[in-house]
């Protein structure tokens, strides 16, 4: 019996001999390596030096393979309620539950997801299953502390010239959600009204428009 992919997350062993569930599937891994310091982003960086002390940090990584029906977030876009709570709080509900509300209409595969980044320069790893229906992939991390900033990568695809690509690297940038105020880390909570469309963080800390993360999707054989 094939081990599904949510297990594999929490089984190293078992994700070694992960099998694709049918033969227009492929089964990856990504890894995010955070690339945000004090050297790349030394405007109003976080200095707290822990998570409890207001420490730079990135909640978990949450993310699904999806089709063209579906997405977590779109530049220009309106953030969805769950993309807010992400940004805002670095909850992973109600997106979740979004992402399985897509899943159900036929839209998206079985999230993934990782836990916090206490140190934004250690890499986390998660594994999911893209297929032929769900050839996309998008997948968001708060930046942390912050109004509503969240990294990640939208619709990215998987698949070049038909086929499956063995790997994949693309960096990804602070995007702002649109849902809350505010242009520092420690800014006061004081929720947009109505709120404004979903676009690369403009912010002081990010105006140097350096990226702040590397993602890297490997085909698993």
């Amino acid at each position: 019996m094939k081990m599904p992919i949510a297990a594999c997350l929490l089984f190293a062993t078992a994700c070694a001999t992960a099998q694709a569930s049918s033969k227009d599937a492929a089964i990856y891994q990504v890894k995010f390596q955070g690339t945000w310091t004090a050297a790349t982003h030394p405007t109003d960086y976080p200095k707290g030096g822990t998570l409890s002390l207001g420490g730079a940090h990135f909640s978990g990584v949450i993310g699904a393979p999806h089709n063209a029906g579906y997405s977590i977030f779109k530049e220009g876009g309106t953030a969805t309620r769950g993309l807010e709570q992400l940004s805002h709080k670095g909850s992973k509900s109600p997106l979740d539950e979004e992402i399985k509300a897509a899943e159900a209409a036929g839209n998206a595969g079985e999230v993934f997801d990782t836990g916090v980044f206490l140190d934004v320069t250690s890499p986390k790893t998660a594994t999911f299953e893209g297929s032929d229906r769900f050839p996309l992939v998008s997948l968001v991390a708060m930046i942390a502390p912050s109004p509503d900033w969240f990294v990640g990568v939208s619709n990215l695809d998987l698949k070049l010239d038909g086929k499956w690509v063995d790997s994949k690297t693309v960096q990804a940038w602070a995007w702002d959600s649109g849902t809350y105020e505010g242009a520092t880390h420690a800014a006061e909570e004081k929720p947009s009204s109505p709120h404004r469309p979903v676009m690369l963080s403009k912010a002081p800390p990010f105006a140097n428009g350096a990226p702040i993360a590397t993602l890297t999707f490997v085909r698993q054989k």
